[in-house]
């Protein structure tokens, strides 16, 4: 069974209401593109933490979590990112480095991305793409 997210066209940025579909496990489908991603887990943690999180999870028996790209966190939409995400903060981190003391958040309410670095703290989606 798959909840679509009504309403969500109501929203900034948002514009096909019916793209992410969220599954009982909680992993979200995105219809457009098929990959699959686990909302935000709440609380900010530095890249290396993102990384060590992702790596870890296994959500839905897939081992195979990892951090998005930024070209894939841009792809999510800018302005409001869907509901089903549960963002608790404007920014996620990126799989990309920028040197060796920072790395690539994406920024979804003003639709850019920044560097920052490491240590500092942002929010973790976890993506996988289907084979």
């Amino acid at each position: 069974m798959l909840l679509m997210l009504a309403g969500c066209g109501d929203q900034p940025g948002i514009e096909d209401p019916g793209r992410f579909q969220v599954n009982p496990d909680g992993i979200i489908l995105d219809t457009r593109t098929t990959r699959q991603w686990v909302p935000d887990p709440g609380e900010r943690m530095t890249w290396h933490q993102a990384g060590e999180y992702v790596g870890t999870l296994r959500l839905g028996g897939f081992p195979d979590w990892r951090l998005p790209t930024r070209a894939e966190l841009r792809d999510l939409g800018t302005g409001a990112l869907s509901p089903a995400f549960k963002l608790a903060g404007c920014c996620a981190w990126s799989s990309e480095r920028e040197d060796s003391s920072s790395a690539w958040e994406f920024h979804f309410g003003e639709g850019r991305d920044y560097w920052l670095f490491t240590n500092r703290h942002a929010q973790a989606l976890a993506v996988r793409a289907p084979k």
